[in-house]
């Protein structure tokens, strides 16, 4: 059965991509109504525009990674908080890793999430919080070193 299903997928790509895309689409779009009116329009257009490139996630793999790349880092410049979309960074980390056909593109992919998330946690901290936990100031440096 499990055979059944894998050939079905790489028969039919696009349509694959779609029943993982579109489900993402909904629950995450969902997922991005949880705020005051104008960070919700921001979470959900952030959140629209970085799960649309998962239905090309095979077919287009590079391209996929690109796109999710640029819009991740345009939003680390222009929104103070993480959305419900940035969680189709690993399934776009994966794609690529998967079927671009250069392996170095996979350890690229891999690179720039890792590198990404940790820019988005420094960015999105608490200020206020952090003063209160010095402890934590003190973790930064020694996360730096792991990078």
């Amino acid at each position: 059965m499990l055979r059944d299903m894998n050939r079905w997928f790489e028969e039919h790509r696009w349509a694959g991509d779609a029943l993982i895309a579109a489900p993402l689409l909904v629950v995450l779009g969902l997922g991005s109504a949880n705020y005051t009116l104008s960070r919700t329009v921001i979470s959900l257009t952030f959140t629209v525009l970085l799960v649309l490139p998962l239905f090309f996630r095979r077919t287009l793999p590079l391209q996929v990674l690109l796109v999710t790349g640029a819009l991740c880092l345009f939003q680390l410049m222009v929104t103070g908080m993480p959305i419900a979309g940035d969680l189709v960074v690993p399934i776009v980390v994966h794609a690529a890793a998967a079927y671009i056909p250069d392996q170095r593109w996979g350890y690229v992919a891999l690179s720039g999430g890792v590198v990404g998330s940790g820019l988005a946690a420094i960015r999105w901290l608490d200020p206020y919080r952090l003063s209160k936990n010095p402890i934590t100031w003190d973790a930064l440096p020694q996360l730096a070193t792991w990078f």
